[in-house]
């Protein structure tokens, strides 16, 4: 098992102990939430999207550390780890779909200079992952991708039905 593969069981155990606080350590919150944030760019109102990315990416940027604003996404992925049987690369179309997941829209025009520059790291960030594993279990496959720079990982939850 290398390092990477080796933090995905890291997470089931933390989950399987009930250890919230070592499951939101290993997680790089800022690539969680880029999938939101990247694809929501545009649709947010100019009037408000100064507010709105900035709250958002401080959101991010805090989450290793506040418990709070992560709870609800960790009660959510707890029952994927918990049912996981196997944890195995991810190759085929899944893959590509995760890695399509973190790409962002073009920056909209109107954002000041240091909040595009943020935006713009986090897309960069993004870019450099490459590696895409699946949790098997009883609830299906739950994509998990790592992120070299942080070595933390990125969990997508499935989108509701």
């Amino acid at each position: 098992m290398n390092d990477s593969s080796g933090l995905v069981q890291q997470a089931i155990d933390a989950a399987r102990a009930d250890d919230a606080d070592t499951l939101r350590r290993l997680i790089d919150w800022p690539l969680v939430g880029a999938r939101d944030v990247g694809r929501g760019l545009g649709r947010i109102p100019a009037s408000m999207r100064v507010e709105v990315v900035s709250s958002g990416l401080h959101e991010l940027e805090i989450a290793a550390t506040h418990p709070e604003v992560v709870a609800e996404y960790l009660v959510e992925l707890a029952p994927w780890l918990l049912a996981a049987r196997g944890v195995a690369v991810e190759t085929g179309e899944r893959r590509a779909a995760a890695l399509a997941a973190l790409q962002f829209e073009p920056v909209p025009p109107g954002l000041p200079e240091e909040l595009a520059a943020r935006i713009e790291r986090l897309r960069a960030r993004a870019a450099q992952v490459s590696e895409v594993y699946v949790v098997h279990g009883d609830l299906g496959g739950l994509t998990v991708m790592y992120a070299p720079d942080t070595r933390r990982l990125v969990p997508l939850l499935p989108s509701p039905a």
